[in-house]
């Protein structure tokens, strides 16, 4: 391979980092701000839930996808930044 790739992980760290961004915003169909956010109280504010309403199988296929999204941020060499309170995903 003429061009070999600097990074040894499946996905750029970026991308995850987008993808979360992207995931938790009030336009996400699949996932709804932690009752604490919404209320602006307590803990963990930053927090996000599965909407408990996303069962159409084109949103039940949406989070199969969010599973493998975050089995690929575990599996990173490096700290994911997923937003929220501080919220990062450890890697190896």
């Amino acid at each position: 391979n003429p061009y070999p790739n600097p990074n040894p992980d499946p996905i750029p760290k970026q991308a995850i980092t987008n993808c979360c961004a992207e995931l938790q915003s009030k336009a996400s169909p699949l996932l709804v701000l932690s009752p604490n956010g919404q209320a602006g109280l307590g803990s963990n504010r930053g927090s996000w839930c599965l909407r408990p309403g996303a069962t159409s199988p084109e949103q039940l296929q949406q989070c199969f996808f969010l599973g493998q999204l975050m089995a690929c941020a575990l599996l990173q060499t490096q700290m994911v930044r997923c937003g929220g309170d501080g919220g990062e995903i450890a890697g190896r």
